[in-house]
């Protein structure tokens, strides 16, 4: 993958697609956002089951495993996706992957993300 990409003349939708989902971190950044997600549910099923075991038994149901697996992943998704999509951009066929805001409208998505990031952030 080394120098793929590196001059976007005519890439076209692909090198767009690829500025935006890989060249800006946005994979990365998916992952680690999903990594700790998960980290804190199966620490909270853990608890559940060690501190109430008998209300874990009685309440417990195969679909909040399901949930427990997806939920980490769309939260990751959602924190980063949508912060790299209206950042990252093709400008003067090279990729800039962040402080590329087009639009009021996607600067105030922007505020709103960073500040629910750094409010989750600070939390967890």
């Amino acid at each position: 993958m080394a120098g793929v990409y590196r001059n976007y003349t005519g890439s076209g939708l692909a090198g767009v697609i690829y500025c935006k989902v890989v060249a800006s971190g946005t994979l990365i950044g998916i992952g680690m956002y999903g990594g700790r997600v998960s980290v804190i549910v199966h620490t909270m099923y853990c608890f559940w089951k060690i501190v109430y075991p008998i209300h874990q038994r009685k309440h417990y149901r195969r679909w909040m495993i399901y949930v427990g697996i997806i939920l980490p992943w769309l939260v990751g998704t959602a924190m980063k996706m949508t912060v790299s999509l209206v950042t990252a951009d093709v400008v003067k066929r090279a990729c800039v992957p962040r402080a590329n805001v087009q639009s009021l409208l996607a600067f105030k998505v922007c505020a709103v993300l960073v500040c629910t990031f750094c409010i989750l952030y600070c939390i967890l």
